[in-house]
């Protein structure tokens, strides 16, 4: 993660409700499946810990389940006979060993976005090992044990979510919470691909910028549960449970320990040739809180740009005044912009590609209180980025938030952001 000068990372869509009546962070563990020997599959809580390094590799982390009691939650044991290791709820099993506690799944999904936990049996081995609703297990007899977690993607760093209208293409990754890691427009990839600078993502940071809610990742690279998403006409909706800063949760091990914040959703809808203006897209934050969260700082959302993008525009649309700004050497290094109705574009070298953000001040019956444009050149690499701030008191129940990206040349951006604001868009 990464926010402006400190971190390196920050309607439709209701699918899904809540049912706690505050926020409630849960501190979780990771259920990853190693296959020893390629005969006993098994699940582990901390993979560096179980000594049998290169004999064992990894298949994938398969759910975040609750690292301690919970209501309407479960015990869940390994226990093993010293050939096979299988997960039960029960303590006591005969002929195995209670080799300790995984963790308490759900007994229901009575949160948004928990999937069933299956056991899988081979009937020519006798191996039992964890698994999904969905993986393919050739020689494996599957069965639901009755339990829930957070599903991960074993095995995958993607699962796109695609569309495309208005000679655009989006795609949004599942496996990290729906950030929107694709923008496509003339053949050119218009957003950051280097790890922890890639992708646009909503981030709301709390008390002082010390805890935040992320649909993406946290500081260890845990990333959010996915709840849903889809494509429906022009428009692409996905929704996360968000992730919070694990630092500030439990005494240690916090990046074996993700937090989410299990009754919040976080998400968007993207609505592509927006107005009949091709690649022009409106971008909508949707948040649901059980409960008022005073102080927020949020990044709506949090894009890095690829590092290419490297000449950095304001625009202010009731002047149409176009203004380049140059920014300094240093590591990472940003300007602000806070316009009525405006937006801040950032362009290659040549000017033939460009992107921006556009929106209307809070003032002005809009969501934007700040713009901020950042040139980001470190050891870790090259990149820009564009934020899209709001800082607010933000109320209980489901909240929208609003903001437009274009692509094309430099002066298509800014013709674009003319014609929004001609027909008001707030």
């Amino acid at each position: 993660m990464k926010t402006r000068s400190v971190f390196s990372l920050v309607t439709v869509l209701l699918l899904a409700t809540t049912v706690a009546s505050a926020q409630t962070p849960l501190r979780l563990n990771i259920l990853e499946r190693l296959n020893l020997n390629a005969t006993d599959r098994f699940t582990t809580i901390n993979a560096a810990k179980e000594g049998c390094g290169p004999n064992c590799p990894s298949e994938g982390q398969f759910f975040y389940v609750p690292e301690s009691s919970q209501p309407f939650a479960t015990p869940l044991y390994r226990q093993s006979n010293g050939i096979d290791r299988l997960d039960s709820t029960y303590f006591h099993l005969d002929g195995y060993v209670n080799e300790g506690s995984l963790g308490f799944p759900f007994l229901f999904t009575n949160l948004p976005g928990l999937a069933p936990i299956f056991e899988a049996f081979n009937v020519s081995t006798g191996d039992h090992a964890l698994t999904n609703q969905t993986e393919q297990m050739p020689g494996y007899v599957k069965r639901p044990l009755g339990l829930y977690g957070y599903p991960r993607y074993p095995g995958l760093t993607q699962s796109m979510l695609s569309l495309r209208r208005g000679g655009v293409t989006i795609a949004s990754n599942r496996v990290d919470g729906g950030t929107l890691e694709q923008w496509t427009w003339n053949g050119k990839q218009f957003l950051g691909t280097l790890p922890g600078l890639h992708g646009s993502n909503d981030l709301l940071f709390i008390n002082n910028y010390a805890d935040f809610l992320s649909e993406n990742s946290d500081f260890c690279g845990n990333h959010a549960p996915f709840v849903s998403g889809f494509n429906r006409a022009a428009t692409q909706a996905t929704l996360a449970v968000p992730v919070a800063n694990s630092f500030n949760y439990g005494t240690s091990d916090w990046c074996l320990h993700p937090v989410v914040w299990q009754d919040v959703l976080l998400g968007k809808s993207i609505t592509l040739n927006y107005a009949g203006l091709g690649p022009v897209a409106k971008h909508t934050t949707q948040v649901n809180l059980p409960i008022a969260v005073d102080g927020v700082v949020m990044y709506r959302p949090l894009t890095w740009v690829d590092g290419r993008f490297n000449r950095y525009f304001t625009y202010d649309a009731e002047t149409a005044s176009l203004q380049e700004v140059t920014l300094g050497d240093l590591c990472e290094v940003g300007a602000d912009f806070a316009p009525n109705f405006g937006g801040i574009i950032e362009a290659d070298q040549s000017l033939q590609f460009a992107i921006g953000a556009y929106g209307a001040s809070v003032a002005e019956g809009g969501s934007v209180d700040q713009f901020t444009m950042l040139r980001h050149v470190c050891s870790d690499g090259t990149a820009s980025r564009i934020d899209v701030i709001r800082v607010l008191d933000m109320p209980a129940g489901y909240s929208t938030y609003n903001v437009y990206f274009m692509t094309g040349t430099l002066a298509d951006v800014a013709g674009y952001m003319d014609k929004l604001f001609q027909m008001g868009a707030k």
